[in-house]
């Protein structure tokens, strides 16, 4: 069995953004000349405002490049019940300034699923690793964006990925418009009831998800599966999840987003993360690209803690790759060398 495993330096050759970059990615999408979207828009000023009137050290956390200093200080905020740090201002106003924030952000990822339909080239650096899996293999990505699935898919069909059960947990997805019951509605074609041959699983979620209520996620019409471009001899199909609302906004997002206070909530995530730590247990080889194993991210942390016995004891092949010549990348890197306590298996080359 061969795992690959995927942090935000995989997808950055596809045109998204490091971590240190995300902030200021989201501000020009949303402020930018493509920025058409009212409610968004009013969202970022809400977020630019509470920033401003912070001080001290609220103004610098909120400030802070890395979206994890600033998300994590807004967290703490959203969980305490009384006023944080005087100057920055009521626990209700940092809340809202929060959900703000979040809602820009996934409005950014959004944009960027929607746009990947049109520009396949951008992933084309993927192909030949992706190309070289087996069926029974997995990838274990990080990230939110949909590069790796709709890659496979473009490559080799329902067959090779197929959103009912390419995401380690099974989805009864259904041929139609919607679940409003006005428009037609059909169990998918017998060509579709094929498993996947790849895993791909999403530790932190995924953009397009939402909680469905009762530990299940569904997967939003208009923001994820009607931009797969997903077909039938063919022809296009349209697919609707059935834990979908039948009207009405989308509900909260699935995510773990940027914070030392991430949150993995409902069996569909969790099973996720079963069959990842089986995959890393299994696997006779690994190959890490763009993952910098940040220390907020303790669960993974927690996760990844076989490899360095199974390395030790000659149970599986393991290499790391992180690009850059940045500090950053230097530390990444590093924290790989202390994780898995030698040097050989880490260097810096780039995806892409």
């Amino acid at each position: 069995m061969r795992v690959i495993l995927l942090g935000a330096g995989a997808s950055r050759a596809a045109c998204y953004p490091l971590a240190s970059q995300l902030m200021a990615a989201v501000e020009a999408e949303v402020v930018g000349p493509s920025g058409k979207n009212l409610g968004v828009s009013e969202d970022w000023k809400r977020w630019q405002s509470f920033k401003c009137r912070a001080h001290g050290a609220a103004k610098t956390l909120l400030s802070d490049p890395n979206p994890e200093v600033a998300l994590s200080f807004l967290d703490l905020c959203a969980e305490s019940d009384t006023q944080v740090a005087g100057d920055a201002g009521e626990v209700t106003v940092a809340r809202d300034a929060r959900l703000s924030f979040l809602r820009c952000l996934e409005y950014f990822f959004q944009i960027k699923h929607m746009d990947d339909l049109n520009n396949r080239w951008r992933r084309d650096y993927l192909r030949p690793v992706l190309a070289d899996l087996r069926s029974g293999d997995a990838v274990i990505t990080f990230n939110w964006d949909t590069t790796i699935e709709r890659t496979l898919y473009e490559d080799g069909g329902w067959t090779r990925w197929n959103p009912v059960t390419g995401y380690g947990f099974r989805k009864e997805l259904r041929q139609g418009l919607d679940n409003s019951g006005v428009t037609p509605q059909e169990p998918l074609p017998g060509g579709l009831e094929v498993a996947s041959e790849i895993q791909v699983l999403k530790l932190h979620g995924s953009v397009g998800w939402y909680d469905a209520r009762g530990d299940r996620l569904y997967f939003s019409k208009d923001y994820f599966l009607n931009w797969f471009g997903f077909s039938l001899n063919g022809e296009l199909i349209a697919l609707f999840d059935p834990l979908a609302p039948s009207i009405g906004p989308e509900r909260r997002a699935v995510w773990a987003y940027p914070s030392f206070l991430k949150r993995i909530r409902g069996d569909d995530m969790r099973q996720g993360w079963r069959l990842a730590d089986e995959a890393l247990h299994q696997a006779k080889t690994i190959e890490v690209w763009g993952y910098s194993l940040p220390e907020s991210d303790i669960a993974a942390r927690v996760l990844l803690n076989v490899l360095p016995a199974r390395l030790k004891r000659g149970e599986a092949t393991i290499s790391v790759h992180i690009y850059g010549d940045s500090l950053e990348a230097g530390k990444a890197r590093d924290r790989w060398r202390s994780l898995l306590e030698k040097h050989e298996c880490v260097d810096d080359r780039r995806l892409g």
